[in-house]
């Protein structure tokens, strides 16, 4: 392996603000002013489309947990099985406000950002106001434990 950076083949599409995750050797090119998902194979060089988020808006943070990918798109939450290439829906949302970013750790998902009522900003530190987190195992909301 050389320590050089390489041209990569370009997307499909053109996109604008997408998230871009690692997942199995894979990178997924998401949302970026469309609905399309693009999977990008380091061996062959090449993107291809897999399954459609159909979000009604831009996707506003997405983060891998568990070998699934997990997006926010607004009103919703959807979960992409790259196995199955489909998108399931997510009854309870982790969007807190404006501009998330969805967080994976240990066995939780949790979604924080800077312009939130969740948030409360000191000269020193940031202190989380009634964080909320996700558990897949469970499908639902709970408080920080």
């Amino acid at each position: 392996k050389t320590k050089e950076w390489k041209k990569l083949k370009s997307m499909n599409t053109t996109r604008r603000d997408l998230e871009l995750l690692a997942l199995k050797n894979h990178l997924y090119a998401i949302g970026g002013g469309n609905k399309t998902v693009e999977r990008y194979n380091p061996e062959t060089d090449v993107w291809e489309f897999v399954s459609r988020t159909n979000s009604h808006r831009d996707i506003y943070s997405a983060t891998v947990h568990n070998g699934l990918i997990h997006i926010l798109d607004g009103d919703n939450s959807k979960v992409y099985d790259p196995q199955k290439n489909f998108w399931f829906p997510i009854k309870d949302t982790l969007l807190t406000s404006m501009y998330p970013q969805l967080i994976s750790f240990n066995k939780y998902l949790t979604s924080l950002s800077l312009i939130s009522p969740f948030f409360r900003i000191t000269n020193s530190a940031v202190f989380l106001n009634h964080p909320k987190i996700y558990s897949p195992l469970e499908q639902k909301l709970a408080p920080l434990p």
